[in-house]
């Protein structure tokens, strides 16, 4: 996701998409394998979650 937030200001000050338009196609190739990978049907609600914030995830904190 930050590689497309640094496109999308590339391409802001470039006016060149062609980037931004590549790296958005790889991310939906991306989604789509582990839609399929996890069975995902369309309307189904996921979220990708950074390794490194699970530990910030409040149904993983004892109390």
């Amino acid at each position: 996701m930050n590689a497309m937030k640094e496109e999308e200001i590339n391409a802001a000050k470039t006016g060149d998409e062609t980037a931004l338009r590549e790296l958005g196609m790889e991310l939906g190739s991306y989604i789509a394998a582990w839609s399929d990978a996890f069975d995902f049907k369309p309307g189904d609600v996921f979220i990708f979650v950074d390794v490194k914030d699970i530990l910030y995830a409040a149904w993983m904190k004892d109390e």
